[in-house]
């Protein structure tokens, strides 16, 4: 079934994908380098953002305790006793990255972050092209699944940490 969905997708709806992903990865990598160009020498930027920023640390300590050879991580964010329980293999596979290339957390979350933009994207065609067989239809429905992020963007000024 799949391969009969595969081949009812076109060369030019593919380059359409690809397009897309690659105007995904702009706009999703620019703000990012802008920041980086902007920070004031001696200072820092550290890429975090405003929608969920106490969540990136947990995945670069993930990334770093598999640095440090540690393929089980622990809760490095907790003040609990605990033992190391925790075994994420896409974070360890990053960390392993980042350890046998010698480039920082950061550098390997937004490579892995652009290299998987494609793939997600024609997995999402490929849902598009399951439920539409029509080409214009697979693309709006593509492009609506792409750039549908839920209420919860729309609402985010108004939502209150209390």
């Amino acid at each position: 079934m799949i391969r009969e969905l595969i081949k009812s997708i076109t060369k030019k709806e593919w380059l359409f994908v690809m397009a897309m992903a690659v105007f995904v990865i702009i706009i999703t990598t620019a703000p990012y380098i802008y920041g980086w160009y902007q920070t004031p020498a001696g200072y820092s930027y550290t890429g975090l953002h405003s929608i969920t920023p106490g969540d990136v640390h947990v995945y670069f300590s993930w990334m770093e305790q598999v640095k440090q050879g540690h393929f089980i991580s622990e809760d490095l964010y907790t003040s609990e006793p605990q033992a190391r329980l925790i075994l994420n293999s896409f974070w360890s596979v990053m960390g392993l990255i980042a350890k046998f290339s010698g480039l920082s957390n950061i550098m390997v979350f937004h490579l892995v972050r652009i290299i998987l933009i494609p793939l997600f994207m024609a997995v999402l065609y490929l849902v598009s092209s399951y439920f539409w067989q029509d080409k214009n239809w697979r693309k709006i429905c593509f492009v609506f699944l792409t750039f549908a992020s839920g209420l919860g963007l729309a609402i985010s000024g108004v939502l209150s940490d209390s």
